[in-house]
């Protein structure tokens, strides 16, 4: 079935620390940003725009990042974080709340960020 406009917007809204979680991408977060290394190279995620970049020619939403990562086409990486992150009711299958204290057993010295809307998330994994 191929994909809305409406529906990559909301794929592309997933929290990146969620999506780099399932990827069990390691990451050292900078007051509004996390920085990590994917592919021997380093990358930047903005957490107030999820998004990420690597250089000039080479950023996006998490959707472009999970295809990169998993080397395919923008359209079967959405359909990974369909299946992944919502439910068959098209809403997102776990809140930040579930995956926060999921990260932070996973983590033997975690880092806590709040964002400035108040959420707090848990990065850098073991």
């Amino acid at each position: 079935m191929p994909y809305t406009t409406d529906d990559y917007k909301r794929f592309a809204e997933v929290p990146f620390a969620e999506v780099l979680k399932y990827l069990r991408i390691s990451v050292i977060p900078n007051a509004t940003h996390l920085n990590g290394e994917i592919g021997g190279k380093p990358f930047n995620v903005n957490i107030e725009k999820n998004l990420y970049w690597v250089d000039d020619n080479d950023r996006g939403n998490v959707i472009s990042f999970l295809a990169k990562v998993r080397g395919c086409k923008n359209s079967v990486a959405a359909q990974e974080i369909e299946n992944q992150f919502f439910g068959t009711d098209g809403k997102q299958s776990q809140n930040n709340a579930e995956v926060i204290n999921d990260f932070s057993q996973e983590i033997i010295h975690p880092k806590i960020i709040t964002l400035k809307h108040g959420e707090t998330i848990v990065i850098e994994a073991i």
